[in-house]
């Protein structure tokens, strides 16, 4: 951990994170409000801590689908007692019968914009959802590997029992058995086809009761809250060990294999080894696995809230680990929003920064959506969706035209299908 000393160097402004908490309830079901409440308590249990807490200036909540209140935070924040300055919310589902609020409430500040995920070109293929994006991806990835199709889908079979095992010796996980690799390639009860070549054990699991809190303040609060170690209730759990810097690895001055624990967002298989590969991080080196949670598959991850608990696990990782980096990634709707965050028990070299590269990617080529694609050009990536019994419902497949545009075309025949099923991807 970093001296007391250097941590009185650090940008007074730059954000630490002093506190985290974890909630999985899988018996009695209880409401998005009271697990929000028990991890924020949880994230506050230590003394120095609960102080911190009480002080709370800003209580920001990542939107819940299955409990559409405009202002939840206020709720939060009423349920701990707590008087902030503001409440925040993220950009939303329907009424399930929890705690309602007002029609006239809101929150102080809102993030994001609500904008259409999908092209209409894409929509007419029949790319609506998640599910049907990843495996589109895995297969542009498989073929770019130059794997077989089956020797790849038993690499991600591989590649996720590795997620399992760490999902395994996570507390906070939703599923307390890992399946082997051959469980999680093979379909069957229980484990369907979903999206070639993803079965459900490959997929993200949403559908869980889980809540995560993160305490933030001040370098400036957190430093004279903790400044001598005597004062400390217990040093595993000390403010002054998660400074927190969310900036690129180029600003913080370090290099990917300086980091020691990793938490890829991890949807699908294709956003791990998509980030991997951009990240250069070594999948097959089983010392530094991509997760510290388990996945989305595994350890499972509520909505849009499984970056929470990826930053929890992750700070209580570098709390057990002085002086180690940690870096948690976060992927919004379809490869499409992105956000990363560097996290260290040390003070940062430079002052903290929040980066935002957008005009570099603004400025990268792009290729026009083609509305007048021919059927028969050459195939660059595709999936095959199936019903839950199995069986194949719908292919999409994409093209690259001789002008550079990209078509995309979904169809619903049978020998069409299981052609695409047993053929590689192109490039």
């Amino acid at each position: 951990m970093g001296s007391l000393a250097n941590l009185t160097e650090v940008d007074p402004k730059a954000p630490v994170l002093v506190g985290a908490g974890q909630t999985t309830d899988r018996d009695s079901a209880i409401s998005p409000l009271e697990l929000m409440v028990s991890a924020a308590r949880r994230s506050g249990e230590t003394p120095a801590t609960q102080k911190l807490l009480a002080h709370t200036q800003s209580v920001a909540i990542v939107d819940c689908l299955f409990w559409p209140v405009p202002d939840p935070g206020s709720l939060v924040a009423e349920a701990l007692g707590l008087r902030p300055a503001e409440t925040v919310r993220s950009g939303r589902g329907e009424p399930p019968g929890w705690p309602e609020q007002p029609p006239a409430s809101a929150p102080t500040r809102l993030l994001g914009t609500d904008r259409a995920a999908s092209h209409e070109v894409e929509l007419e293929a029949g790319l609506l959802a998640p599910v049907h994006y990843y495996p589109w991806f895995e297969n542009a990835v498989q073929a770019a590997s130059g794997r077989g199709v089956e020797e790849h889908r038993r690499h991600l079979a591989e590649l996720w029992h590795g997620l399992a095992r760490v999902a395994e010796s996570n507390p906070h996980a939703w599923t307390v058995r890992t399946p082997t690799a051959l469980q999680i390639l093979d379909p069957g009860p229980g484990n369907r086809m979903v999206a070639f070549p993803y079965t459900k054990l490959m997929t993200a699991n949403i559908q869980v009761n889980q809540g995560a809190a993160l305490l933030l303040c001040s370098a400036r609060a957190a430093a004279n809250d903790h400044w001598f170690a005597a004062s400390r209730d217990a040093l595993h759990r000390s403010p002054a060990i998660a400074a927190c810097g969310r900036a690129a690895l180029n600003h913080a001055g370090v290099e990917i294999d300086d980091i020691a624990h990793l938490d890829l967002y991890s949807c699908f298989p294709s956003a791990v080894q998509i980030a991997a590969a951009e990240l250069g991080v070594d999948l097959a080196d089983a010392s530094r696995p991509p997760t510290v949670t388990g996945g989305l598959s595994f350890a499972g991850g509520p909505g849009s809230n499984y970056v929470t608990h990826a930053m929890a696990t992750t700070s209580e990782r570098l709390r057990e680990d002085p002086g180690a980096r940690g870096l948690v990634t976060g992927v919004g709707w379809y490869m499409t929003k992105h956000a990363n965050a560097l996290l260290s028990t040390s003070p940062p070299l430079h002052s903290y920064a929040h980066l935002n590269p957008q005009a570099e990617v603004d400025a990268l080529p792009r290729r026009e959506i083609a509305t007048d694609a021919p059927a028969e050009a050459p195939i660059e990536s595709h999936t095959v969706l199936y019903d839950r019994d199995g069986t194949p419902s719908r292919s999409i497949v994409s093209h690259l035209l001789a002008d550079g545009r990209r078509g995309l075309a979904g169809g619903e025949d049978e020998e069409t299908m299981h052609r695409l099923i047993s053929i590689a991807g192109r490039t």
